[in-house]
């Protein structure tokens, strides 16, 4: 035991209490312990200048996974690297990734799962995160319209396979173009306050584009508008038209949208 003799008495207790917490099994395996601190000690950064606190919330986080993985306490210190790179990975990677989990459960009831290490993966998640923002889409639609570009889609895609932006963009535009036609917006809208909005814009430009007479025998807060907006329109002169493309302009839209208390359901 002298190659640890250097070693926090406090960090090895430490990693015991932890894995004991963790895995209701009190196992003394000091010297599984004292292996596993020498390695985070090199593999995680700033380890000697975290406090208490921080070194227990790390060891709780890691020796949870490495128990749902099915792994010992003396094997611990093996998997540290691939535990540290995973944590590396993005917050922005993960959050799309846990979006096409989600998608995929909903459309396909299938739980699947998605290595984040994988450099195709990565790759793929930047490519959603920069077409999303690019076509003012939340992450989740560019996800599904890839998906529902083909009707007879029985599998979800691959993650992997939506890593090129031109064929990402393409498949995005077939269905929404079919959308167009067919005169469908949303049927329904799941995301942050912040991707509704981008959301409310653009399905109401689309609306004007198209013209609000085909949306008024729809449902939803959208249609509701549209209707509100044709019935105006249909009784109203020149000057009064003109006044009603302000009132019921893109950024008008918004702010009632917002007063109205942000509804979700948009348009179905």
């Amino acid at each position: 035991m002298k190659n640890f003799r250097y070693l926090s008495s406090s960090d090895v207790y430490l990693v015991l209490a932890v894995w004991q917490d963790v895995s209701g099994v009190d196992v003394l395996d000091y010297r599984g312990a004292c292996k596993l601190v020498k390695c985070v000690e090199v593999e995680v950064k700033g380890w000697q200048g975290k406090v208490l606190r921080e070194k227990a919330e790390w060891l709780y986080g890691f020796l949870k996974w490495l128990w749902m993985e099915g792994k010992k306490l003396s094997d611990a210190w093996r998997y540290v690297t691939k535990y540290v790179m995973d944590m590396k990975v993005e917050d922005g990677v993960r959050r799309v990734v846990e979006e096409y989990r989600r998608y995929v459960r909903e459309r396909f009831g299938k739980d699947v799962y998605v290595d984040l290490s994988n450099r195709e993966v990565i790759k793929a998640a930047k490519v959603i995160q920069k077409v999303s923002k690019e076509m003012d889409l939340p992450e989740y639609e560019v996800i599904r319209l890839q998906h529902e570009c083909w009707e007879a889609i029985t599998e979800p895609l691959v993650f992997e396979r939506m890593s090129d932006e031109s064929l990402v963009k393409r498949r995005i535009k077939v269905k929404m173009e079919e959308d167009r036609k067919q005169g469908v917006v949303v049927k329904s809208v799941k995301g942050s306050g912040e991707d509704l909005e981008r959301l409310v814009a653009k399905y109401w430009r689309d609306i004007l584009s198209v013209g609000v007479m085909f949306y008024i025998k729809k449902k939803g807060w959208l249609a509701d508008i549209a209707r509100e907006y044709w019935d105006k329109l249909s009784n109203a002169d020149r000057v009064a038209r003109n006044e009603l493309k302000i009132q019921y302009s893109v950024e008008r839209i918004i702010q009632r949208w917002k007063a109205e208390g942000c509804p979700k359901k948009l348009l179905e």
